[in-house]
């Protein structure tokens, strides 16, 4: 009998919790959501959330607007959240009677798990990952009730000197705002930031994947799957470098993954918070990529690295992903390691990771090109999973005058498409073209129209 009065109370104890969360939203001028509520308080719940709703509502302590999802506290849960000590007992019994065997163990209550109001309109909750520089949480954006991650730069200021701080904070903002203008399938989505908080933090789309690291570490990727987020990391280093952004932190922690397991690079131009116009802050290794994925010229002082640091990068990515370790300067071939590995792919992982940029590929573009005409390596790739477009297949007149307020001057549609000849192909222009199988080429181009009937004489 002792042991269920305990239990009794320990779900007393909760509900209050709940009540007492929604009075809060509501003082702070806030609607109170079921949704958000349960965001908040859930963590250190002994039942199910739902069911202290069910139960509050049934004994009159809230009410629950089914068409807006929005709770109100009663008169009577007002009375109790204050803590009328009559209603309390009054509610253990009813709770005993309530939920019967499924009372929880009793016990004490563990330590509730709350989230953090940032700005009035994003919930940072429980830790994702911590790196150099900051702490990635996950978080909620309240008006549209999204899923984000957050991510909180608390290291930048405790390893820069307090003057330094306001510099440090600005191109904080800068590199945030770079990395938003970078829009890709490929690449996360900023979504808001606020560099004057204490500590700055930045907004970004959740990748609930995790990263490429926890894949690596299980072992070597199927040599189908491996190619694929090869092609994907380059698509998305093509979109940057076309935008003047050089990643120089591609490293397998960069490298994020959606719920369908596409990828989602991240964390564009924060290395160069460190160092940016030649001004070096403070002489230290903070925020540049792991070694063994730097190019030789970011070892070097001076210079401005370019997209050959990244395509240097992306080449021992793809032997890392093909063998499951880092290559050596005597390590094997990718082929001779791996089975089923294309040879055509050995030929591009050397030229990636030349020590001399000026030995590799002079841009994204011409790697792209030597993947779509290997036979090998597109064999690899299914069509089917690859619907969307990289460039525009067609001229889009409208597309400027939208995005700059500009009119369309005429003339403007005059080419391909004015003069009835093939729309433009997205596929990037190759010098060994004739020797692209034919599925490459399906899935560069679009279809030919079929041949229309010969009308009757």
């Amino acid at each position: 009998m002792a042991q269920e009065v305990r239990s009794a109370r320990r779900v007393v104890e909760d509900a209050r919790v709940v009540l007492n969360t929604i009075r809060e939203e509501e003082a702070e001028g806030r609607r109170p959501y079921i949704s958000d509520v349960r965001r908040l308080v859930e963590g250190g719940l002994a039942l199910r959330y739902p069911e202290y709703i069910q139960f509050l509502e049934k004994y009159g302590f809230l009410t629950l607007d089914r068409r807006s999802n929005l709770l109100t506290v009663s008169r009577a849960g007002e009375e109790f959240a204050e803590g009328d000590e009559a209603r309390a007992r009054a509610l253990a019994a009813d709770a005993a009677f309530h939920f019967g065997d499924r009372l929880p163990a009793a016990g004490p209550a563990p330590t509730t798990v709350r989230g953090e109001r940032l700005d009035h309109r994003f919930l940072k909750l429980g830790r994702i990952g911590r790196g150099g520089l900051g702490t990635v949480y996950r978080g909620q954006h309240l008006a549209v009730d999204r899923p984000v991650a957050i991510k909180v730069l608390e290291g930048l200021l405790e390893v820069f000197r307090p003057d330094q701080h306001d510099e440090v904070v600005r191109r904080v903002e800068l590199a945030v705002r770079e990395h938003a203008r970078l829009i890709s399938p490929f690449i996360v989505q900023i979504l808001d930031q606020n560099p004057s908080h204490t500590p700055p933090y930045y907004v970004m789309e959740l990748a609930p994947g995790g990263d490429m690291r926890r894949l690596l570490a299980t072992g070597p990727l199927p040599p189908v799957a491996a190619v694929r987020y090869f092609l994907q990391v380059a698509l998305a280093l093509k979109v940057a470098h076309a935008e003047g952004v050089v990643h120089r932190d591609l490293k397998p922690e960069n490298v994020l993954l959606d719920a369908q397991g596409n990828v989602k690079l991240a964390d564009f131009g924060i290395t160069r918070v460190v160092e940016r116009d030649g001004t070096r802050l403070r002489q230290a290794y903070i925020g540049y990529g792991s070694v063994g994925y730097m190019a030789p010229e970011l070892f070097r002082p001076g210079g401005t690295p370019g997209p050959a640091v990244d395509l240097y990068a992306l080449g021992i990515l793809l032997y890392e992903m093909l063998t499951g370790e880092l290559p050596g300067r005597r390590s094997p071939m990718p082929s001779e390691v791996a089975p089923g590995v294309p040879a055509d792919l050995d030929e591009i992982f050397d030229r990636m990771t030349q020590d001399s940029a000026d030995k590799r590929y002079a841009s994204v573009d011409e790697l792209l090109t030597a993947i779509w005409t290997s036979e090998g390596i597109c064999a690899l790739l299914d069509a089917r999973q690859a619907p969307w477009f990289v460039e525009p297949p067609v001229a889009m007149p409208g597309l400027l005058a939208e995005a700059t307020g500009e009119s369309m001057a005429p003339g403007a549609m005059a080419g391909p498409m004015a003069s009835g000849e093939r729309p433009a192909i997205s596929a990037p222009p190759s010098p060994r073209a004739e020797a692209a199988p034919r599925a490459a080429e399906a899935q560069a181009r679009p279809a030919e129209p079929a041949p229309r009937a010969p009308e009757p004489q």
